[in-house]
């Protein structure tokens, strides 16, 4: 937002991009200390920071730009120029959807293991305790169910009870796997059952990191469209 068409100067954008630069700067330093390696995370944590920075400096001038206090300057500033404020909510979103796609592409933590009941497995800050495993037929009868029922337990304690099954069909004479999804505020667990034999259940589990952030950057992108669209209230006068 700090370069506009046919307005951009040099040594007027130097003060403005101080703040961020520095901010930028120490973000990954700090992700540097606390042992990021990755030369692509470490690529968007500088992009994803002095981007927000810099939206985030808009807002702030903005709030800062009139006689009223912050809250009713930011909101006569939107009001009075909203493509603009609409279009930095819009880069909000693209920067929350990166941070969801890099941390869940990433840092995914995957692990295939089989259990008996009662025996569990660890994976990253989660432990499953295999329960055991029941044939449910389908209320149809067109095929039945193979639940396999575990309990998900985190650092804090029980989380819930996961039930991946696997469906046999009858009319097809196929095997079809419905995966369990436990959501979190800032990880997903996916809990995959592949089968048993001779009393060991097979399981494939995920634990993927920053998925709500792709859903909710898709709700701020959602917004700031909205704001952008509405209809232009000097043009509506003119």
């Amino acid at each position: 937002p700090l370069i506009r068409w046919r307005r951009y100067k040099l040594d007027e954008l130097k003060p403005k991009i101080t703040v961020s630069v520095l901010s930028s700067i120490s973000v990954v330093l700090i992700a540097l200390i606390l042992g990021v390696r990755d030369p692509i995370t470490i690529s968007a944590t500088l992009a994803c920071t002095l981007t927000l920075t810099t939206h985030l400096k808009e807002f702030y001038d903005a709030s800062r730009s009139g006689d009223d206090k912050g809250l009713s300057n930011l909101y006569a500033a939107i009001c009075g120029d909203h493509r603009r404020f609409g279009g930095y909510i819009v880069h909000f979103s693209l920067i929350v959807m990166v941070i969801g796609v890099c941390g869940s592409s990433i840092y995914e933590n995957r692990d295939i293991f089989t259990l008996q009941a009662g025996s569990s497995h660890t994976i990253g800050d989660y432990t499953l305790e295999y329960q055991g495993t029941e044939a449910i037929h389908s209320p149809s009868g067109d095929g039945i169910y193979y639940v396999a029922i575990l309990d998900l337990y985190g650092e804090n304690g029980y989380i819930a009870r996961a039930m991946p099954d696997l469906f046999y069909s009858f009319r097809f004479e196929e095997t079809y796997q419905h995966v369990y999804i436990k959501s979190r505020l800032f990880e997903d667990i996916y809990i995959i059952y592949q089968g048993s034999e001779e009393g060991y259940a097979l399981f494939e589990a995920r634990v993927i990191p920053l998925v709500s952030f792709i859903w909710w950057g898709g709700v701020l992108l959602l917004f700031g469209g909205m704001i952008a669209l509405l209809p232009d209230k000097r043009r509506n006068e003119a």
